[in-house]
């Protein structure tokens, strides 16, 4: 049977295997799914083993999608915009083939779950690490009238800007600081890990209110949800839709078949 894993550090709390033994089931394709702590400082030889021990695929976690970039022969065009890779697959030469479906997960679970019309809409978006980077390139393919990124250190936010400004043409695309943000946008994307200490104190209660806000994180880890909540906000959901769309992206990747996802969705949300 292949098999697949899904690598980072930490990844105890890790969802992927749950969710990929559900679409197996579902789809009738045999196969085994694993998750596997790498050390930190061990990724690549870690790849290397386990292709040689005849691993199909991997999906890639935290902290290592700038590495999976590094290491893969060719990527697709979100992982080359985004330059992190969340999804390898090993071709029959044993090379491997980087993919980035975070972003395609991102915007499924905006347009087909949570019903939201994208073009022309205004987004702001919260953090300029590797999580925002995955998530531009397909926002921007959905023409919003403008996504701005805020960053506590502008220079990042203003980084992130020029990395998508040769592929995009179309849309305006701009960067702030958090403390001078107001209330003109329809949606909020949170990308940052604040929060994780149990509060979010990045802005101002105002910017949310009557706003729908998303949050990559999922879980209790989605702090930024309920204090969105309690700001007033129209809407706010946690990322776990975009987790099971992203996983539905990485199946067809490897499998050539796109699995169903809301039936997952719900039991993933009964039981987290």
């Amino acid at each position: 049977m292949d098999k697949y894993l899904v690598l980072g550090n930490p990844i105890g709390h890790s969802l992927s295997p749950s969710i990929h033994k559900m679409f197996a089931q579902q789809t009738n394709v045999q196969m085994i799914y694993d998750k596997q702590l790498v050390p930190l400082d061990e990724f690549n030889n870690c790849v290397d083993e386990f292709v040689e021990k005849g691993v199909k695929g991997f999906n890639v976690t935290l902290p290592f999608k700038g590495e999976a970039f590094a290491k893969t022969a060719s990527v697709d065009g979100n992982a080359a915009v985004s330059m992190a890779v969340n999804t390898i697959k090993v071709d029959e030469e044993s090379k491997l083939r980087g993919f980035n479906t975070d972003g395609i997960g991102l915007v499924r679970d905006l347009i087909d779950r949570l019903g939201l019309i994208l073009p022309n809409s205004r987004i702001l978006v919260l953090g300029a690490g590797g999580a925002a980077r995955g998530i531009i390139g397909s926002l921007l393919g959905n023409l919003p009238s403008r996504i701005v990124i805020a960053n506590r250190t502008v220079a990042k936010a203003e980084k992130l800007v020029s990395l998508f400004r040769d592929s995009n043409q179309r849309v305006p695309l701009g960067w702030t600081n958090l403390k001078s943000l107001n209330d003109d946008f329809d949606l909020i994307i949170n990308t940052t890990s604040v929060g994780l200490e149990g509060k979010f104190d990045l802005i101002d209660e105002q910017v949310v209110r009557n706003k729908i806000c998303y949050d990559l994180s999922y879980g209790v880890n989605a702090v930024f949800v309920s204090w969105a909540r309690n700001c007033g906000a129209s809407k706010a959901t946690d990322g776990l839709g975009m987790l099971v769309e992203q996983a539905a992206e990485s199946f067809f990747i490897w499998h050539g078949i796109r699995p169903k996802t809301q039936h997952v969705f719900d039991l993933l949300r009964s039981s987290h």
